[in-house]
């Protein structure tokens, strides 16, 4: 009885003092002040350990709760009949707890970005070599985008909720970065060999141009020649520049069959005559009866026209972007290649590459054809390297 009526007093003071609308509010803040009280116990068992939390939502709704405890308690005035000191208590222990929250969001949104960004790198990269072969430049416009995703892949923490997928990107971009660097190697290589034999057999080629010939230069250009073929037939056929290289080692092969000829007329004039390869009889006699028309590498790939394809739209080398690629010489073949075409699109609309018909050096014919085919895929899908006609 004594309570009620202290109760009723001690009211009845508040109203006076206050007047009837302030002493509502005061009620009011004082049964707020109550209800967060009770809210901040259940609420640091129901959040835990913020590395525990099982997805981004819960943590973000965790994050909101948080925020919301916190601002009612920094509500709480310091007057008589409120625990301000008790809310300062509370605030020191959910303030470290929001911001454990906060950080751990900010790690996930900052996983997550960057998994969207590799990605999107990925995309781009495998779009780009979607159909095959390409030239030096595309594989490594995306062997630079793969790296880029693989260092995005990589900074992802393995406590991320993302970081399975993470992994399994890291994985798939990494043997994507693998066979692109390989086929960025291989086309600058080819460039490089292809250029190489052309400066080589034309070296060869100068040095028997005049009559009359001697027994030890069609020797020595016959070795070149050979040494040359054996580079061209060594070009991948996953490369653009194999079927160019196919043409060229027919030519070899040709011209190696003309300098056998022309090496073992001199022999037998040198025999039916009994000469030395050193008599200058030998060189004048045996030298000048020699007929020797060898094929120039040169003239063999200017004088391949493009084919003449139903439908086909032209394409041309300058719609590519070039960036910086390891130097792949400055011989004719690349100066060549540089202001030449041979990518069509079909009527389908789908992109492929024009393949010129050629010999194989092992003799066998290859008809012109068109050469596409995924060989590179994004993430998480099947591939396999390499390309074929």
């Amino acid at each position: 009885m004594k309570l009620k009526q202290f109760v009723i007093i001690a009211t009845a003071a508040v109203l006076s003092w206050f007047g009837i609308s302030q002493g509502t509010r005061f009620a009011q803040a004082y049964a707020n002040q109550q209800k967060t009280f009770s809210q901040v116990a259940s609420l640091v068992n129901e959040i835990g350990d913020p590395n525990q939390a099982p997805n981004l939502d819960a943590l973000k709704q965790s994050q909101t709760k948080l925020q919301g405890t916190i601002s009612g308690l920094e509500a709480i005035p310091n007057f008589p009949g409120f625990e301000s000191d008790r809310a300062k208590t509370e605030l020191a222990r959910l303030r470290p707890l929001f911001e454990a929250v906060s950080a751990r969001i900010q790690r996930e949104e900052k996983a997550s970005a960057d998994l969207a960004a590799a990605l999107k790198f990925d995309s781009e990269a495998a779009e780009m070599v979607k159909n095959s072969p390409h030239p030096a430049e595309v594989w490594q416009q995306a062997r630079e985008r793969w790296q880029q995703a693989i260092t995005l892949l990589d900074k992802i923490p393995a406590t991320s909720f993302v970081s399975t997928q993470a992994k399994t990107g890291l994985e798939a971009c990494r043997i994507n970065f693998k066979i692109a660097d390989t086929q960025w190697m291989a086309e600058s290589q080819a460039f490089k060999e292809v250029d190489r034999v052309i400066a080589s057999v034309e070296q060869a080629k100068k040095a028997i141009q005049t009559r009359p010939y001697q027994l030890v230069e069609l020797l020595n250009a016959r070795t070149q020649w050979q040494r040359s073929l054996e580079r061209l037939n060594k070009i991948a056929e996953t490369t653009t520049v194999y079927s160019d290289a196919q043409l060229l080692a027919t030519s070899h092969q040709t011209n190696i069959r003309k300098l056998d000829e022309a090496i073992t007329q001199i022999r037998n004039c040198q025999g039916r005559y009994q000469l030395t390869e050193v008599d200058s009889t030998s060189t004048s006699l045996c030298g000048y009866d020699v007929s020797l028309d060898l094929e120039n590498p040169i003239d063999i790939l200017t004088a391949q026209a493009e084919p003449e394809v139903d439908g086909a739209e032209f394409v041309d080398d300058t719609d590519v972007t070039i960036v910086s690629v390891p130097d792949t010489s400055t011989g004719f073949y690349s100066r060549y290649r540089q202001r030449r075409s041979s990518s069509f699109r079909g009527s389908s609309g789908s992109s492929t590459t024009w393949v010129r018909g050629y010999t194989r050096s092992d003799g066998t014919s290859v008809r012109g054809h068109h050469r596409g085919g995924a060989r590179v895929s994004g993430m998480g899908s099947s591939r396999s390297g390499g390309a074929s006609s």
